[in-house]
């Protein structure tokens, strides 16, 4: 799209800015993708400094898996930060079809219902990949450089916030659109995704707690 946002080539005060305005654009999902992307920007700190470290060479060629696989879902969801707002603009741009005749309201509600549904898939998708950096965040705990062990359960936390904000966004969506059916399957996905990063968080989290101590 021409009009896609570029906030991730701006600055983090000019997001953090439009973030607290007035304007529905960027909002909370644009945000969970956001802090998911933090959460693998740290895995991927994590497996560097465990990479370039001697100390570790036993846990090198993990950490290199662990690099590649966080290192691509950090694009991937740097993309959804923007691709996110671009999906509730829609939304809006809908909501303000007219609405005077049978025929337009019509037009309206169904160009209404393909932008909520896409509205509700985004931040499901930001919880799927999330859910892996989650995931990952586990396994930097486990054989990463004790140095930063830290930023492995910072992640962890980060992916949490992130999912949970997700379904925040899923579930308002979901409750908008008519095809009930789909939003309940959309909710039931959120909730197991939900279930399993909070096991992977609680986990990173005492495995980060025991190798500090």
């Amino acid at each position: 799209m021409t009009d896609r946002p570029q906030y991730l080539d701006g600055s983090l005060r000019g997001y953090l800015d439009g973030l607290s305005s007035s304007s529905p654009t960027p909002g909370g999902g644009s945000a969970a993708a956001l802090a998911g992307a933090l959460a693998a920007a740290l895995v991927s700190m994590v497996a560097n400094l465990t990479i370039s470290s001697p100390r570790w060479e036993d846990a090198h060629p993990a950490a290199k898996v662990l690099l590649e696989r966080s290192a691509a879902l950090l694009k991937e969801l740097q993309d959804l930060v923007e691709t996110d707002a671009v999906a509730f603009a829609s939304v809006s741009k809908a909501m303000k079809l007219p609405k005077e005749s049978d025929e337009e309201k019509q037009v309206r509600s169904e160009e209404l219902q393909k932008a909520l549904h896409w509205a509700m898939a985004v931040p499901l998708d930001v919880a799927r990949r999330v859910d892996t950096v989650a995931q990952l965040a586990l396994e930097a705990a486990e054989i990463g450089n004790v140095n930063v062990i830290s930023d492995a359960g910072a992640a962890g936390l980060l992916a949490q916030a992130a999912v949970k904000t997700a379904r925040l966004n899923v579930a308002i969506n979901a409750a908008s659109i008519s095809d009930k059916e789909a939003g309940a399957v959309a909710l039931a996905e959120m909730d197991e995704i939900t279930a399993r990063t909070d096991v992977a968080v609680a986990r990173a989290l005492a495995t980060s707690q025991t190798r500090m101590s």
